[in-house]
């Protein structure tokens, strides 16, 4: 129970700031996952959005890897938190 909460503690975002993929320091992006679009559906409802990922189905608030927690989809993107940062990932 420790460990889950200390890597929910790492993902969460030190700031307000959004930052594309590429502005992120280098350890933090390959510490992302490879990330293959199959699909999403965007709802007012927030428990009823979902986004594909390399064959998975994951909804806001899932952690799609280590560190890396999904905390909004869009319409045409997604909200990460990642090593305290916050990342946005169109599709």
């Amino acid at each position: 129970m420790v460990a889950a909460a200390a890597a929910d503690a790492a993902s969460e975002p030190k700031d307000d700031r959004v930052y594309k993929e590429a502005e992120l320091p280098d350890p933090v992006r390959r510490s992302l996952p490879k990330l293959a679009f199959g699909g999403s559906s965007w709802s007012s409802a927030a428990s009823s959005r979902m986004v594909i990922w390399n064959g998975r189905v994951f909804h806001e608030g899932d952690t799609i890897a280590p560190g890396v927690v999904l905390r909004r989809i869009d319409r045409k993107s997604a909200l990460l938190a990642a090593k305290g940062y916050r990342v946005e990932v169109p599709f």
